[in-house]
């Protein structure tokens, strides 16, 4: 299994990698447009206007997402800059953890976790995704992490691994509406 799960992550930087050259677009601006505000205002995080149609609107009334992506950016960006190959690189481990765990929840349950991985990311969902700096691939990463671990605290009889994965389950809320 570890030969399987250090093949899967190669290939999974593999594929990111060849990516993160490509320039901030769909809707790429939204996040880090809040994570400049955030930089400077960090608890007003959707406090500005935006024209993302043609018209002036409240950050707050065209931002589909909560900020917790935008957050990860501006500190990222903090640290390395506000270049789209950095912060791409930046979203790379966050592609790892979700493919981790769902290896480790694929192995757990029995399933053929080297073909499951394969599947997820060979889908155009995950490598689309993954190549943003949106809140899709972190969402999934929360939520299969929380999976993952409540699954153990069901199969270990360690209830107080359901708080770790009810914080996942919270944070996974924090990046998209939908979790």
């Amino acid at each position: 299994p570890r030969s399987q799960l250090i093949l899967i992550c190669a290939l999974v930087c593999a594929a990111l990698l060849a990516t993160v050259n490509k320039p901030i677009h769909i809707d790429d601006p939204m996040f880090l447009w809040a994570a400049r505000q955030i930089q400077a205002h960090p608890l007003n995080f959707y406090g500005f206007n935006v024209n993302w149609d043609g018209v002036n609107h409240a950050m707050w009334q065209v931002m589909q997402n909560p900020p917790l992506v935008s957050y990860y950016e501006a500190l990222v960006a903090s640290i390395v800059g506000w270049g789209a190959v950095p912060l791409h690189l930046a979203f790379i481990p966050i592609a790892l953890l979700a493919m981790i765990a769902t290896f480790m929840l694929a192995r757990r349950l029995g399933a053929q976790q080297l073909i499951d991985c394969l599947i997820v990311l060979a889908s155009p969902a995950f490598l689309v995704s993954a190549g943003t700096l949106m809140s899709d691939t972190m969402m999934l990463m929360f939520w299969c992490g929380a999976v993952t671990v409540w699954v153990w605290a069901v199969q270990f009889d360690r209830p107080a691994w359901l708080i770790a994965a009810g914080v996942m389950i919270g944070l996974a809320a924090l990046t998209k509406y939908p979790a």
